[in-house]
């Protein structure tokens, strides 16, 4: 990593079969995810999203709370959508927005935006959602022989959750 990169994280939940989106939503109601989704990126305190993903977030949480959000896309770059929300072109324009803010952040979706960065970042964080759930959004591939699981929870179907969750965290092996 070369000196003034920004730290990046990736936040995401996936079946099996990489499936993260129907139809720009997520396919799934998973409380347990949710709340552990808050507490990473809060504890970032900077998220970066696509505008698919900035658009399908529910209006009362736009902006996602207690964190700044960046929003990659050309439909309005350059733009400060509302307070904490700004809008950037590229990925050089979001690392200078990272940086302004601390220098950490964490991926939040779409699925470019996933593929964008993921070559980008140090550590992933995944929901996987152990049933299998229709799906036309899918996240890249991983190349998991670069990444080392420092940690796995047991499979289980938390309260109020719809479907059998792990949460892993994978780590960036460095060469």
């Amino acid at each position: 990593m070369q000196p003034n990169t920004p730290v990046l994280s990736l936040i995401v939940a996936m079946t099996p079969g990489r499936v993260i989106g129907l139809s720009n939503n997520i396919p799934w109601r998973l409380p347990s995810d949710l709340a552990r989704f808050k507490r990473i990126t809060t504890e970032e305190g900077v998220v970066v999203m696509g505008r698919k993903t900035w658009e399908s977030l529910p209006k009362k949480f736009q902006p996602l709370p207690d964190r700044h959000n960046i929003v990659l896309t050309n439909s309005f770059p350059g733009q400060l959508l509302m307070p904490s929300v700004e809008s950037v072109a590229s990925v050089e324009d979001a690392f200078e927005v990272i940086r302004m803010h601390g220098g950490r952040a964490c991926i939040i979706g779409g699925a470019q935006i996933y593929k964008l960065f993921l070559p980008l970042v140090q550590k992933v964080y995944i929901t996987m959602v152990h049933e299998p759930v229709e799906g036309d959004t899918f996240f890249p591939q991983m190349q998991y022989y670069s990444w080392r699981q420092t940690d796995a929870s047991p499979i289980q179907k938390h309260p109020g959750d719809e479907h059998p969750t792990s949460f892993h965290i994978y780590e960036r092996i460095t060469p």
